[in-house]
C-alpha cells in the first residue's frame, strides 16, 4: 500500500508528465479520479484552480472537504483558488443547504439533467448538444466564475474558447 507522499513509479511519472505540459500550455485541465489519492499522492505540485466536484450526497461532500482540508492544511498541493462544482443536483434547494454547510467556494452547480444522461447513455459526447442546453449554459458560467470573462462559450470544435486580450 501506498503511504502520503508516496514517489512510487507511477506516481512520479505522472508527476513529470504534469509538469511537462504545464510548461508548454497556457493551459492544463486535470481531471483526477474520484477520491483523494491523486492530492494524497502529490502528483500536482502547484496549480491555479483546484476544483472539486461533487454529486449532494453526504459521501460525495465528505471527500470534497477532505480534500479541501488536505490541500490546504497539509499543503498537499499549492493553489490560488479553490472551491466546489455541484453535480446532479435534483433541487436548487440542496444547493443553499449545501453552501450554508461548507465552507467551500461554490462556482456553481449543474442540474440533474435528463439530455446529459441520455447522451452518456448512448456514449455522445456532450460537446453535441445543443447550444440552448441548460448544462452547457451551467458549465459556461462555471468557467467564467472560474476562469473570467476571457471564456466564451463552445466552438464547433467541441472546445470552450478562450478569448485573448478579455
Amino acid at each position: 500500500p501506498e503511504d502520503e507522499g508516496c514517489f512510487c513509479r507511477v506516481n512520479s511519472l505522472l508527476k513529470d508528465i504534469i509538469g511537462d505540459l504545464s510548461g508548454r500550455f497556457d493551459m492544463v485541465l486535470i481531471d483526477g479520479e474520484a477520491g483523494i489519492e491523486q492530492v494524497n499522492r502529490r502528483v500536482m505540485k502547484t496549480v491555479d484552480h483546484l476544483v472539486l466536484v461533487s454529486d449532494t450526497s453526504a459521501k460525495g461532500l465528505g471527500v470534497a472537504n477532505t480534500i479541501a482540508h488536505v490541500a490546504s492544511d497539509k499543503k498537499a498541493v499549492n493553489f490560488k483558488r479553490m472551491g466546489l462544482v455541484l453535480n446532479r443536483v435534483r433541487d436548487p434547494f440542496e444547493v443553499d443547504d449545501i453552501k450554508s454547510r461548507t465552507g467551500l467556494d461554490l462556482y456553481g452547480w449543474l442540474a440533474d439533467d435528463d439530455m446529459v444522461r441520455a447522451f452518456d447513455f448512448r456514449g455522445e459526447a456532450l460537446t453535441g448538444m445543443p447550444e440552448a442546453s441548460p448544462a452547457l449554459a451551467a458549465v459556461t458560467g462555471i468557467l467564467e466564475k472560474v476562469l473570467g470573462p476571457a471564456v466564451s462559450r463552445l466552438s464547433p470544435s467541441g472546445c470552450f474558447e478562450h478569448r485573448a486580450g478579455v
